[in-house]
């Protein structure tokens, strides 16, 4: 028999709000095509001398680990499971921008240690003591899907019974230009370009939980219609220029768009499944998201108090 999973705490930093749900009754209106996160105050949580050479994204990742953790009362997770469309960035780009400057010769020992996708998993696993499993996932926009999916199997077969699962991205205005170049980005009617850091414990204790997870399925070029069933409320990433979701219109279903609020990123659909969280806990979505119906891959992740 396999176990059900639950979803015992999340916590976030966007361009919301960061660590809290003021986002659903007081959400921030983003009216840049480009903007960041906004940090909490990292020295609450963090020793300023240790935390001193970390890029933004290694602050955050971390911080929103451990307020999950404190959140469901957990000081070490039996896995640490992470998903990055982009890696420490920021941090690759001073690599690169010294080596140009300086030449090949230049030693940037910290900021090469700090440039590879799973530095941000390896650095939560020391700073909670977690020796148990660790893997990163690295595949764009369904980086965070996939880290669920491996959490939700293990939990459900039995082979752990909590992981941390985490998804965290930075978007630089350098690497904001090159999408914009690319035409990927910046277009009308586009929900704003942003980043993010969501952390979550996963288990199989029901105890205070937020919700259960029923499932979780990914997809490549398959149409979703058929797929969805009938739902209270469908969360979707709509970034308001794409088609993929436009069947829902002959649906009727009551239907809400995410990345309106959180913006576009490859760490959106980790903060749209914390937002499905935080509502059914809740019991209403507030007055934050909006309507909006207007890729090839997408993922199904089923949510139910």
């Amino acid at each position: 028999m396999s176990n059900k999973v639950y979803i015992n705490s999340v916590a976030h930093i966007s361009m919301q709000q960061p660590l809290g749900q003021a986002w659903m009754t007081e959400p921030i209106e983003a009216t840049e095509p480009y903007t960041r996160a906004i940090d909490p105050e990292f020295r609450q949580w963090l020793n300023p001398l240790k935390s001193r050479r970390w890029g933004k994204v290694l602050k955050r990742a971390l911080v929103t680990s451990l307020a999950a953790l404190k959140g469901a009362g957990l000081a070490t997770p039996q896995a640490v499971i992470t998903g990055t469309g982009l890696g420490c960035i920021e941090n690759t780009e001073k690599m690169i921008d010294a080596l140009i400057a300086e030449g090949e010769d230049a030693s940037q020992p910290t900021h090469f240690m700090q440039s590879t996708h799973n530095t941000i998993g390896s650095l939560i696993a020391i700073y909670t003591h977690c020796h148990g499993y660790n893997a990163t996932y690295s595949h764009n926009g369904i980086s965070y899907d996939s880290a669920l999916l491996d959490a939700f199997m293990q939990i459900q077969s039995g082979a752990i019974d909590n992981a941390l699962v985490g998804c965290n991205d930075e978007l630089t205005p350098a690497a904001y230009d090159l999408l914009k170049q690319a035409g990927l980005a910046g277009r009308q009617g586009q929900a704003t370009m942003s980043e993010g850091s969501v952390a979550m414990v996963l288990s199989s204790n029901p105890a205070g939980a937020l919700c259960e997870v029923e499932s979780v399925d990914l997809y490549y070029d398959t149409p979703l219609a058929g797929k969805i069933g009938a739902p209270q409320l469908l969360l979707t990433g709509s970034n308001g220029i794409d088609s993929q979701y436009r069947f829902l219109q002959a649906t009727g279903l009551p239907t809400r768009s995410y990345k309106r609020l959180f913006g576009e990123s490859y760490a959106a659909s980790g903060l749209g499944t914390m937002a499905a969280a935080c509502m059914l806990q809740a019991g209403h979505c507030g007055n934050a998201l909006i309507v909006n119906i207007d890729g090839h891959s997408a993922s199904l992740i089923r949510l139910k108090r």
